[in-house]
């Protein structure tokens, strides 16, 4: 399946769905698999109905075929296929609007943070919350195989930038894993441009100026062995799509709608 013309999933004849799991693949191939059992695992437990939506980026090892085979075998899972490489950002938008569920959660083919976390976001999710962002800085949170010194290093740079100059008020932009209302996701990723790692703070970024709600979520998280970043590529292109969404954003160029206007107070 490739993404409708609209960019949402539209088939009036699927039923509706509770949760969606969006997983954005590249050349992940060795442990794709792992991760689509533990994803429809953990659905099987849930007593819901859930969906798994892969958006293959254009792998080059086989990735989109072993998705292929196990999606032939399980009816809630879906391939995404995007005919070419356009970066994380791009594969998790293609994913999200793709959802059918009310509550759509990304997370990394690594499982750098576990399926099970899910649960962690479904209950505030449920209870008014709009987005909630897997958090490897507050209390309660476990990095359990922390990054290398550089890639630390880095990313706290980049997070104090991304946060000072995108007025993020979260304390963990770039972890992945975050939910979303449904509604809400379609919203931000429908005004998202970034294609590549800019993406998480900026939808973080349109999410705290239309005034959704936003929950730090605490988590356990390990770094993967064989990360995609590429760190002087990668951490350059980030910057340029920072300053890209603080233009965009000053100069009115994000269309996004916001949570529905709160009914006014009789009297007021």
């Amino acid at each position: 399946m490739v993404p409708t013309g609209a960019g949402l999933y539209t088939d009036p004849s699927a039923p509706p769905v509770d949760l969606t799991l969006v997983i954005p693949c590249f050349n992940e191939v060795r442990r794709v698999d792992a991760c689509l059992a533990a994803a429809t695992a953990y659905l099987d437990g849930l007593g819901a109905r859930g969906e798994v939506v892969v958006v293959d980026d254009g792998s080059t090892d086989g990735t989109r075929a072993r998705v292929a085979a196990f999606a032939a075998r399980r009816p809630d899972v879906r391939l995404v296929a995007l005919d070419v490489n356009q970066g994380k950002g791009a594969a998790v938008r293609a994913g999200v609007l793709e959802a059918r569920g009310d509550v759509v959660v990304f997370l990394d083919a690594d499982l750098a943070v576990d399926v099970g976390h899910v649960d962690r976001v479904l209950g505030p999710l449920r209870n008014g919350v709009d987005v909630a962002v897997g958090c490897r800085h507050v209390p309660g949170a476990t990095v359990a195989q922390p990054q290398g010194v550089l890639r630390r290093t880095l990313g706290r740079g980049y997070l104090r930038l991304a946060r000072a100059l995108l007025r993020i008020p979260v304390a963990d932009v770039t972890c992945g894993f975050k939910g979303f209302k449904r509604r809400v996701a379609v919203d931000l990723f429908g005004a998202a441009r970034c294609r590549r790692w800019g993406f998480d703070a900026e939808v973080l970024h349109l999410a705290a100026k239309a005034g959704y709600e936003v929950a730090e979520v605490p988590v356990t998280w390990r770094d993967a062995p064989d990360s995609r970043v590429r760190l002087r590529r990668d951490v350059l292109r980030s910057l340029r799509e920072l300053l890209a969404v603080r233009w965009r954003s000053s100069t009115g160029r994000y269309d996004v709608k916001g949570p529905p206007a709160r009914p006014r107070a009789h009297g007021s």
